[in-house]
């Protein structure tokens, strides 16, 4: 019989496994956090845009 190929151990794997997550959750937090960043500047330029209709509108605004 010929020697068998090492086998990582439970530990090794584990940790490995561990690895794996930690930079798993690390891109979906930075992910996310871009997506509540592009979020706040979409409500803050629908809020600025509101702010204009509404003072166009208080001015008579001419419309066709």
């Amino acid at each position: 019989m010929g020697s068998s190929p090492t086998r990582p151990t439970l530990p090794y794997r584990a940790s490995r496994s561990r690895s794996a997550l930690e930079v798993g959750f690390a891109r979906s937090d930075c992910q996310l956090a871009l997506l509540v960043q592009r979020s706040d500047q979409a409500d803050k330029a629908l809020e600025e845009l509101e702010e204009r209709v509404a003072s166009l509108e208080k001015t008579g605004w001419a419309l066709p």
